[in-house]
This record gives C-alpha cells, structure tokens and sequence, in this order.
C-alpha cells in the first residue's frame, strides 16, 4: 500500500519480519515490526516500520503503517 500510495517513488522492499502479534477481535489483528529496504538497490538505507493490519472474512484494513527506526547500511 505505502509503494501504490506514493506511486512507487522510492519503494520499501521487504528484509524481514522482526515480530508479529495476534490478537482476536472482530476477524484478526496482526502486529507486525518489519525491517524494509528503501529504494530498489540492493546497498540501500533500511528501516524498521510498526504496522497493524485487521482482517475479516472479505476484507482486510491497513490501521496504521508508521516508521520507528531508521537504520542506515
């Protein structure tokens, strides 16, 4: 979402998944930390970004996507 959002200007590439938390609510939570890479080469800048995510049977809804570590290679 954040890559189409910004019309692929400087995308995030995915390194890892750092941590991940369920929670049972109306469908499923998920709290992700992830390490992405920035832009498209391979030496780029990462960063560790916090996103929620709520999943329900047809849908699913990005709650917050934010940056918390920013990392330089």
């Amino acid at each position: 979402m954040h890559n189409w959002e910004n019309k692929f200007k400087d995308p995030l590439r995915l390194v890892s998944i750092r941590r991940g938390l369920v929670q049972v609510v109306d469908g499923m939570n998920y709290k992700l930390d992830v390490m992405v890479a920035e832009g498209n080469r391979l030496d780029s800048k990462g960063s560790m970004y916090r996103t929620e995510v709520n999943v329900r049977p047809g849908a699913m809804e990005l709650i917050f996507f934010t940056r918390i570590v920013k990392v330089l290679n």
